[in-house]
């Protein structure tokens, strides 16, 4: 279904005379506006049918703001009223991929059925065997030979590695004390040959019980790697058929671009199958659609709706850029034709030659104050950073002394201080440190919002978001252990100003657990991944004290919060 907003929504804005990106975090005003049309027949939408703000029940969804191809006139001369909009949600909706008023999915539905049904089949058969593999009598009762089998043989060598252990200390005191042994001489034999002979016998006896209890594990052993084998086996069907099942899914996933090439999703992703839920986005299906309709892309934009998802962090009617996990790669494609902006994030930002500014120097390290917006190192569009700047004021360390200098990194949005070294040996001292959370770490943040209570400690678990980096999210079944302690310096209407001490040093650590509804559920102010942005991300680290690797001289340093 196409959309028209209210005359008023959209002729208040202009239109843009270039595709904006889909990756940039503010939306176009067309786009907004058009959103907050749709958010308005969201609220229509029956609470018994999908209740958005359950669990798991917020869905992203998109707009694309598009021009009917009527006329030949330049944007110019076009009238708002020759403006449409789509929308369309990710992945499913209730359960159902197609819903009435929004853009269906990139694949055929009913294709997609016939080939899950089929292959669901036979991987619910290979998934029987399985089971009935592992729940087989023979396996179990082969599973309890071999526990009862292992047991008898540790506590059978240990008695007989203790019994010789004692035969050994008899013979270590007779030869020092030059006496004849109970069992007497061999023949003739002097006695340090008899002793000897004793020793090999001993040897001999141990290898031959231990030889014993091994061809007897081995059997057991044996009868049982045949189960788990075949199990294996099994497994590897499963696994191989599943890849089958996406390859065929995904050959249906055939993407168009404005300029008329169509190509399947997996071009888009050479080294391995693309993530699961890729080509679902509401920016694939928008575009798609867009298309189908002979319709020109204006400008489109995404935002959140309803409770936010259990690992991650999304907040209701916010809008968010297109994913860089799932859409990053594809997006590119489908807007060839189109004039489209660069994203602002591959804006190449300026700073002064002074920075970043050094704050202590001896011939050992120095410590530095980053700017907020400088990257720690070098990136894949931005290579200006912290460790390129600091290995051209010191070229005689790089790279025969020093590969690189930092110790640690501040994501590219935080300021404050940063310790970087000048040898590999201080490189190394100062890295120990911190994995060893020897160093002591704070700093001062404003998140948006009033956060309750003056002092407590966030202990959430943390993972990669593999569907959409750099982004993080709380998993308490793969996550890394995250812990931080946090306390209340001021409130205000504006916002709370917070002092953050980080146990442990992960990836965005201070703003998942800042922003997560399980931890304060209040972000960072200008935290544009995991808030709303704002004229820079108000986290500095204002204090650093650390051990110096060479003297031991117990080193503190503060920088004041430049907000």
């Amino acid at each position: 279904m196409i959309y028209t907003c209210d005359r008023g929504d959209f002729t208040d804005c202009s239109v843009p005379e270039r595709f904006p990106s889909p990756f940039d975090l503010e939306p176009h005003p067309l786009a907004q506006s058009a959103s907050f049309d749709l958010q308005k027949k969201l609220l229509s939408i029956s609470t018994s049918d999908h209740s958005f703000f359950s669990p798991d029940g917020g869905k992203m969804f998109g707009v694309l703001v598009a021009q009917k191809p009527d006329t030949s006139a330049t944007m110019e001369q076009k009238s708002h009223a020759d403006l449409v909009y789509l929308a369309a949600f990710s992945g499913m909706l209730a359960g159902e991929w197609v819903r009435e008023g929004f853009a269906p999915p990139v694949f055929s539905v009913a294709k997609r059925r016939q080939v899950l049904d089929e292959g669901e089949v036979e991987l619910a058969e290979i998934a029987k065997a399985i089971e009935t593999q592992l729940r087989s009598p023979q396996r179990s009762e082969l599973q309890e030979q071999l526990s009862a089998i292992l047991a008898q043989q540790q506590q059978a060598l240990s008695e007989a590695a203790l019994y010789f252990q004692k035969r050994r200390a008899q013979r270590h005191d007779v030869r020092h004390n030059h006496q004849t042994v109970e069992r007497g001489l061999v023949g003739n034999l002097p006695l340090h040959v008899d002793l000897a002979l004793q020793s090999q016998r001993d040897k001999s006896e141990y290898k031959a019980l231990k030889s014993g209890w091994a061809r007897r594990v081995a059997t057991i052993q044996s009868a049982l790697d045949e189960f788990d084998q075949a199990i294996s086996a099994n497994k590897q069907k499963r696994k191989a058929l599943s890849r089958t099942l996406q390859e065929q899914l995904f050959f249906d996933y055939r993407l168009p671009s404005y300029s008329g090439k169509k190509a399947c999703v997996t071009e888009f992703f050479s080294e391995a199958m693309p993530p699961g839920g890729t080509g679902d986005c509401a920016s694939i299906k928008l575009l798609y659609q867009c298309y189908a309709l002979k319709l020109k892309p204006v400008c489109m934009a995404e935002f959140w709706w309803g409770a936010s998802p259990p690992g991650g962090v999304r907040h209701h009617g916010q809008f968010y850029p297109a994913c860089r996990g799932k859409c990053r790669p594809v997006l590119p494609h489908m807007l060839h034709g189109l004039d489209v902006e660069s994203p602002r994030f591959e804006a190449v930002p300026e700073f002064s030659p002074a920075e970043p500014r050094v704050v202590y120097e001896d011939e050992h390290l120095l410590v530095l104050i980053k700017p907020a917006g400088m990257l720690s190192v070098p990136g894949k569009v931005v290579s200006d950073s912290v460790e390129l700047r600091l290995q051209s004021r010191y070229p005689e360390l790089v790279p025969k002394v020093l590969s690189r200098m930092l110790v640690h990194r501040l994501d590219q949005a935080t300021s404050g201080l940063m310790v970087a070294a000048r040898s590999a040996v201080c490189h190394k001292a100062l890295h120990q440190q911190f994995e060893r959370r020897e160093v002591t770490k704070r700093y001062i943040a404003v998140v948006n919002g009033t956060v309750a209570g003056d002092a407590g400690v966030i202990d959430l678990p943390l993972r990669v978001d593999l569907d959409d980096r750099p982004r993080q999210m709380v998993c308490y079944q793969h996550g890394k252990p995250a812990e931080t302690h946090f306390q209340v310096l001021s409130r205000t209407s504006a916002g709370t100003r917070l002092q953050l001490s980080p146990v442990t040093g992960r990836t965005h650590q201070l703003r998942v657990h800042l922003a997560h509804p399980a931890g304060l559920n209040a972000p960072i102010k200008g935290d544009e991944l995991y808030g709303i942005g704002s004229d820079r991300l108000y986290l500095h680290a204002e204090r650093l004290s650390f051990r110096h690797p060479v003297t031991g001289e117990k080193l503190s340093f503060e920088s004041s919060a430049p907000f």
